[in-house]
């Protein structure tokens, strides 16, 4: 394998040479967030290394496990991303019983499964010692462990020297050029940890059937050669993962662009800064929902670890932006945040093939968060957010680089859940009460019903419809085309008409928006228990009656088109701010 290497060593030890964005690292801290704080604690000097690494031992004598401890100096090592496969009870891995055994004996090589076998031997001929692999390096067994070290993602790869991916190896046993029996076709990439794996890692192996690929900060190459030559990274791609990294890692709110790193002496503690405005981060928001749809375009193995395994991007990404978060949602901006649907179209893939997003979207299992965010539908449906798609297609269109936004349709005073955080795994008892997760708005709600029809293409295959139907009183047109997008199939049964309520967020005019048509957004909505209806006057009524009739959940995404417009005193006659209260 090592002459084969010797294109990968030469733009490995050109990119340690030459490459100054991948040799600045992010500063990487912790967050907690709370009902009215936001707490940064940037990660001391000490506290930037794995707590376990495996030390190689020469002459292919196998491996030790060695402790580091929590303040340890840093020593140059490189990772593994790969894919387990079906755990079996064979399943390498250290556990309680075998962790003395792993620091004082080890391992010989003839004891590690095909790709770790790989990764040691890459290890030893790019000239480094030391090795980082999840199985080995986390006690898979012990809870407090595992809850210690999976947080420390951004640690772990964005301190290695650079990571190695199995990308077509569907288990450990597959190596890196796994045979036909072990070959899984792109199966790292519908991994939902491999996305901050990628996206962190300063450089990146990719080893597949087809041959070596290298990927960095500054650019990527297939390596069938003894080039050195790159294609430069210059924009942000829609895909592009390590430019995302770049952006979060580089990124400053405005006003605050030549705001220096702390001190590398130790810790720093911020507040909750206060530093949002809209035009400002209309940049850090597009970019965030596109690493939120490449993210969720993956499956998990625990729908639990939905937040946990995108933790190490989004502490890059707070970091700076110094904006609360609650249950996967911008705080500043909520009204737009809200606006996420799942997008099962395969023409608006990023690469045009057909993905997992192609089944029909879920909820996950058991509660794990509100039906308002996004982390409440399964992974594996690919979430996009209508407002910031439809508002690029608008600046682009006018050619414009301010940003368009679309009308608000709701009273500006919302009331928003407390903030939290994504170093947990799902759900958090605390965060359930009715305090941490209920959104309060007021706006016009019409109601509708939604049915799904299974409609068979002339080539055979099937696909569901959903048509909408909306009470014909507060409508804009005569002329409405209901685009609807479910958040979860289920929710639907196939033939079955279902009583949805349509409370309308924001409205995008055709004459200033360059757009075809004019569009409304709005959430779709489900009472929560018993179908009544809504009190158009609610003086009428007791509270607590309007609460038990005006409490909701989300069940999807409605846009709404029209050419032509109503009288507007016709529109305003019917509009009537109607409180919801939204779980």
């Amino acid at each position: 394998m090592d002459a084969a290497l010797l294109p990968t060593t030469r733009v490995l030890t050109h990119c340690l040479a030459h490459h100054a964005s991948c040799r600045t690292r992010a500063r990487l801290s912790t967050i907690w967030s709370s009902d009215n704080m936001h707490i940064i604690r940037d990660l001391g000097v000490k506290d930037l290394m794995p707590r376990r690494l495996l030390h190689i031992l020469p002459n292919e004598a196998g491996i030790h496990l060695i402790e580091l401890g929590s303040q340890a100096d840093e020593v140059p090592f490189i990772a593994l991303s790969y894919t387990w496969g079906s755990p079996t009870p064979k399943t390498l891995k250290t556990t309680k019983a075998t962790l003395k055994s792993m620091v004082d004996n080890g391992l010989a090589m003839s004891e590690l499964p095909a790709t770790f076998v790989d990764a040691v031997n890459v290890t030893r001929a790019f000239g480094y010692e030391h090795l980082w692999i999840d199985a080995l390096c986390i006690v898979q067994d012990d809870g407090e462990d595992w809850k210690r070290e999976a947080p420390r993602m951004a640690v772990v790869y964005g301190n290695a020297v650079c990571t190695l991916h199995a990308v077509d190896s569907g288990s450990a046993e597959g190596g890196f050029v796994p045979g036909e029996e072990q070959t899984v076709e792109g199966v790292l990439d519908t991994r939902g940890w491999t996305t901050q794996e990628m996206a962190i890692s300063p450089r990146s192996v990719l080893f597949g059937r087809d041959g070596i690929r290298w990927e960095c900060r500054e650019g990527s190459v297939v390596l069938h050669s003894s080039t050195v030559e790159l294609e430069r990274s210059v924009t942000i791609r829609a895909n592009d993962l390590k430019s995302m990294f770049v952006f979060f890692r580089d990124w400053r709110p405005p006003g605050h662009e030549q705001d220096e790193e702390p001190s590398e002496e130790g810790c720093m503690d911020l507040s909750f800064g206060g530093f949002y405005d809209d035009e400002g981060y209309l940049p850090f928001f597009r970019v965030w929902w596109d690493f939120v749809s490449c993210y969720t375009a993956r499956n998990l193995n625990f729908e639990s670890d939905r937040f946990l395994a995108m933790n190490g991007i989004a502490a890059v990404a707070q970091r700076w932006a110094r904006i609360r978060n609650s249950w996967g949602l911008w705080l500043d901006g909520l009204e737009r945040e809200l606006m996420w649907y799942v997008d099962t179209n395969p023409a608006s893939s990023d690469d045009g093939k057909l993905h997992a997003t192609d089944t029909r979207p879920q909820r996950t299992n058991k509660w794990l968060a509100p039906s308002w965010s996004w982390a409440s539908v399964k992974g594996g449906a690919k979430i996009r957010n209508g407002v910031y798609d439809l508002s690029k297609e608008a600046n682009d269109n006018l050619n414009k680089e301010d940003a368009v936004w679309p009308a608000l349709m709701i009273k500006p005073e919302i009331g928003i859940p407390y903030g939290t955080s994504f170093d947990q795994s799902l759900p958090i008892p605390a965060w359930k009460s009715h305090e941490s997760r209920s959104i309060q708005l007021s706006g016009d709600l019409r109601s509708g019903q939604v049915t799904a029809n299974k409609i068979i293409r002339p080539d055979g295959t099937v696909s569901i419809r959903y048509d909408m139907e909306v009470d014909p009183v507060g409508r804009w047109s005569d002329q409405e085309k209901y685009d609807f997008r479910p958040d979860a199939a289920d929710e639907f049964p196939e033939g079955q008409p279902v009583k949805v309520w349509c409370l309308l967020v924001h409205r995008l005019y055709a004459g200033s928006c360059g757009i075809p048509e004019s569009v409304n957004l709005s959430l779709v909505l489900k009472q929560k228990g018993q179908e009544t209806g809504v009190t158009t006057q609610p003086e009428y009524i007791k509270r607590s009656d309007m609460m038990a009739e005006r409490t909701f959940t989300r069940v999807g995404y409605l846009e709404t088109k029209y050419a032509t417009m109503r009288d507007m005193d016709g529109v305003n006659e019917d509009f009537w701010w109607k409180v919801v209260w939204l779980l």
